[in-house]
């Protein structure tokens, strides 16, 4: 069967090796001269920034992400900081694990009712709206917006309780996220290898100009003025960016609203930790976390510089 991905970033890499492995035929199209969309390494002055992600991989080596990598046959190392997670608290640092320690002794015990509640039901709110009218804390809701923040670049306000708690029923069983050997583009790279080692083909500069479809079902793409037939097509370039490319032949809900993040990238020749833990910081107003990346691969900066990646969401359009 073939197969057309559409986008060359992390996303339409993956399954594109995973099917590739499987026996499929697989062509990815990528408008863009490089692979990776926003997981892949721009150097930089000496410095390997990334083009989105901050050189993380979710839940590390033993998540689902970390596995299905290790299916396509991708070899990677993940870094891990001790502990995985910090909590920036005042001018003190926090065990992330530990932040309820900070609290008054009722708000923990609305925590621990709260938490054991989301192991059989989760109300179809945000995150806020869940938590909010029992526990009016601000250091609470500090930390729900950094965590959310950090996590989906959106607001605990914006983000469904239920995406939140499967995350944090997840890390106990896979653990945080960890910083990546090489970078981003360490991996978009392995899996480019694995899809071309399988017989399969990834065509940079090559914008897919539409989706096909014939009697309500999807047949292939047009690439320029070239007709790309496929049985299926996988799309990993946005909701709404799809449904353009659909231009009304199929019905599709885009209520979604879409991750909106921003990165800093800051350069200090002293670092603010001794392990690359990602550090949430609540108290601040345009930035939801950091981590320094170059204490778990020094080679992400320059001899003598550290690289910290920070990640905040825009509270206004004037960036």
């Amino acid at each position: 069967m073939k197969v057309v991905c559409i986008g060359a970033g992390i996303g339409s890499l993956l399954t594109g090796a995973l099917l590739a492995k499987d026996g499929f035929s697989v062509e990815v199209f990528e408008k863009l001269p490089r692979i990776g969309g926003r997981f892949y390494n721009l150097p930089y002055k000496g410095y390997t920034l990334s083009t989105g992600a901050l050189h993380l991989l979710p839940h590390g080596d033993s998540g689902p992400m970390g596995r299905m990598l290790k299916k396509a046959g991708v070899q990677f190392e993940v870094v891990r900081g001790e502990p995985p997670a910090l909590l920036r608290y005042g001018k003190s640092y926090c065990p992330f694990e530990n932040f309820y320690s900070l609290l008054p002794i009722w708000d923990r015990i609305k925590i621990g009712m709260i938490s054991l509640l989301s192991r059989v039901y989760t109300p179809d709110v945000s995150l806020k709206d869940w938590f909010y009218p029992y526990i009016k804390n601000e250091l609470v809701c500090g930390i729900a917006d950094s965590f959310c923040g950090w996590s989906f670049s959106l607001m605990s306000s914006e983000v469904p309780a239920r995406h939140v708690v499967k995350i944090l029923h997840n890390i106990p069983k896979y653990g945080m996220p960890g910083v990546v050997m090489g970078g981003c583009s360490s991996i978009c790279d392995g899996l480019a290898s694995v899809i071309e080692s399988e017989g399969g083909s990834i065509h940079t500069c090559s914008e897919v100009k539409r989706i096909l479809v014939k009697n309500r079902e999807v047949c292939g793409v047009l690439v320029g003025n070239n007709k790309v037939e496929a049985d299926i097509v996988v799309s990993n370039i946005g909701h709404d960016a799809t449904v353009k490319l659909l231009d009304g032949q199929m019905e599709c809900a885009t209520e979604m609203k879409p991750s909106e993040g921003i990165k800093f990238c800051i350069s200090p020749t002293r670092t603010l930790t001794d392990s690359p833990s990602i550090v949430f910081t609540p108290h601040m107003r345009v930035v939801c976390g950091l981590v320094d990346v170059s204490l778990a691969d020094p080679s992400f900066a320059p001899e003598g510089k550290s690289l910290i990646m920070a990640h905040g969401v825009p509270h206004s359009p004037n960036l």
